[in-house]
């Protein structure tokens, strides 16, 4: 017989989030989960999860974000620093990095507000490496 090559294991590792982007906890949990739903985007063909993504930074690209403030992102949430350690990478008071991410994340909530975004769910599975958040929080950086 041949063998066939499907991950028995994906279902019990699969799990759908629900993220309300017009609340700041919202978008920040998107930001923290910003991997795992790129991963189900890239590796499953989530189209939902695509959609999120595109959504995402075209809300960081709308929301003005300061050079620092998208660096401040970047820095914990793509490489995955603590808020200390962001703030030496940055030359900022760690007192200032929570500040810059609070705004940030605030500026991002205002555009889904703006855009009446709503809940949007994605199914995540598993874990992966860090992936880049999209180019708006890059080129800041």
């Amino acid at each position: 017989m041949g063998s066939v090559k499907y991950d028995t294991e994906t279902a019990a590792r699969a799990y759908s989030t629900k993220y309300n982007l017009e609340t700041a906890a919202g978008v920040k949990c998107l930001l923290r989960d910003f991997e795992t739903v790129h991963r189900a985007r890239v590796d499953h063909a989530d189209y939902a999860a695509a959609d999120i993504l595109i959504d995402l930074n075209a809300a960081g690209r709308s929301a003005g974000l300061t050079a620092r403030e998208a660096a401040a992102i970047t820095r914990v949430y793509r490489d995955g620093l603590t808020h200390k350690e962001a703030a030496l990478a940055l030359g900022v008071p760690a007192s200032e990095m929570t500040a810059l991410i609070d705004s940030a994340i605030e500026k991002i909530t205002e555009v889904y507000k703006r855009w009446e975004y709503g809940e949007v769910y994605a199914t995540v599975i598993g874990s992966a490496e860090s992936e880049q958040l999209y180019e708006v929080f890059e080129e800041a950086a």
